[in-house]
């Protein structure tokens, strides 16, 4: 029994025996002759024929058939073919159950429904906004950044208690991305709706322990940094295969209620700390000068101590020497000393010499040559 569907001798479609002809046309075989156009209309009926032969025959309709369910399943299989591009993770599933995670490139996985593949882009930046208007979030939306809205009960999450019992309106962005698809698909359920729980009772719980000052004013990095720890700590023990980039505070004010007032509050810190920079620029600026001129007086002083000290060691000095010389004649160191005091004494004074011999009347007349100099002139 021959496998040759189309059976022996004439049931060839082809014609020619059982060898196909190589010539292109039909019917005939090599006996053709050359340049001899073939009967179109024969061959279509022949083939016909042939065909339903081939139906009517057992053999060749399982062979149909095989070639169809042949096809029909290598279509099916390659539904397993599948592509991850850069920067995504491809996690296989096997009736639901994580199998393995693939990496980027072609990829296979056995076809629905025993194996099936989820893509899940690590690049993008996923933003959560926390405590946002309608208006901002429209705009962040436009902005291209894959965004959850939290429109409703924004007005609750934007009121929170702070450590001295004051109310702050906080509004906050948080950016994170999947560090883990596998993680990201199966720890938890919703992964974003995690997200914004986890980081909104972070925020709470960081502004219940500082002061309004500090969250609304010069502790704001150290306060976005803190809570940007805390809900990776969080999320890392839930293993949530999420990683945080940044937490932002985009605004931070009182209520509506007390705005005002806050905002008297804040113009009477700015003039304190305007008046304290003012006292500290005059103090720099008097401080050095008290300073030279108390180093000016020291030094005045040190100088004024060792003139005197040296002028009375002279003084001492000059009159030990003069006691020796008293010692050694009395009477004529004691007339010196007289006229040595008398002649200082009486240098610049006017001065009347009398005699009781001059001219009966005791008085010498004498000529001033001073006086005359100045009538000179």
């Amino acid at each position: 029994m021959t496998n040759n569907p189309w059976g022996s001798g004439s049931n060839n479609p082809w014609g020619g025996g059982n060898k196909p002809s190589n010539n292109n046309g039909g019917g005939g075989g090599r006996n053709n002759p050359k340049g001899t156009p073939p009967d179109l209309d024969k061959i279509i009926s022949e083939a016909t024929e042939k065909f339903k032969s081939m139906f009517s025959n057992g053999s060749g309709a399982s062979w149909f058939i095989g070639i169809v369910a042949g096809a029909v399943a290598v279509a099916w299989l390659s539904t397993g073919i599948y592509r991850v591009k850069t920067g995504e993770q491809g996690v296989v599933l096997q009736f639901g159950q994580y199998v393995r995670t693939t990496t980027s490139g072609l990829n296979y996985h056995l076809p629905y429904p025993f194996q099936q593949a989820v893509i899940v882009d690590m690049e993008l930046n996923r933003n959560i906004n926390l405590g946002y208007s309608r208006l901002a979030q429209q705009n962040t939306l436009l902005s291209g950044i894959s965004t959850t809205s939290t429109t409703s009960h924004a007005e609750d999450a934007r009121q929170m208690l702070t450590g001295d019992e004051n109310i702050v309106n906080i509004d906050f962005d948080v950016r994170w991305k999947v560090s883990d698809a596998s993680n990201y698909l199966f720890k938890v359920r919703d992964p974003e709706q995690t997200v914004k729980a986890v980081s909104e009772s972070v925020m709470r719980e960081v502004v219940g322990r500082n002061q309004i000052d500090s969250i609304l004013t010069e502790q704001r990095d150290q306060i976005e940094e803190k809570v940007k720890y805390e809900i990776q700590r969080t999320l890392d023990d839930y293993q949530a295969g999420i990683r945080i980039l940044q937490v932002a505070i985009r605004d931070a004010l009182p209520p509506d209620q007390v705005i005002d007032d806050f905002k008297d509050v804040q113009a009477a810190r700015a003039d304190r700390e305007r008046f304290v920079e003012e006292a500290n620029a005059y103090a720099n600026k008097i401080l050095p000068t008290a300073r030279g001129t108390a180093v000016e007086m020291r030094e005045k002083a040190a100088a004024y101590k060792q003139r005197v000290i040296a002028e009375a060691k002279g003084d001492a000095s000059r009159f030990e020497k003069i006691y020796e010389q008293y010692v050694k004649a009395p009477e004529v160191t004691r007339k010196r000393i007289y006229l040595e005091t008398v002649e200082k004494l009486l240098a610049d004074k006017n001065k009347v010499i009398i005699s009781g011999d001059a001219n009966k009347s005791g008085v010498i007349p004498y000529m001033r040559l001073e006086d005359l100099v100045k009538k000179t002139k």
